[in-house]
């Protein structure tokens, strides 16, 4: 087993603008505003960058902003792998 065998890469994206977060607040459960959908797409460059073959696993919260970023971003790229969500 080589050193890179034992490495652990974590990549954390925030959620994108939500309908409440466009007023300045976000504790209640929104939807992505359309930008925020837009946004979420050109997150999927980062996915991109470090190959979809190289994660091994997606996570995000339940709330509606958290799991439309997520499915925006694997859609985009054509993830196929293992998700949770808590």
């Amino acid at each position: 087993m080589n050193q890179d065998d034992l490495l652990l890469t974590m990549y954390f994206l925030r959620h994108q603008e939500s309908e409440q977060n466009k007023q300045g607040y976000g504790s209640a459960n929104t939807d992505l505003t359309p930008e925020g959908k837009e946004k979420a797409t050109n997150l999927s460059r980062i996915i991109r960058a470090v190959g979809v073959d190289n994660v091994d696993l997606l996570m995000a919260g339940t709330l509606n902003r958290h799991v439309q970023t997520l499915d925006e971003i694997r859609f985009d790229v054509g993830y196929k792998g293992r998700i949770i969500l808590d």
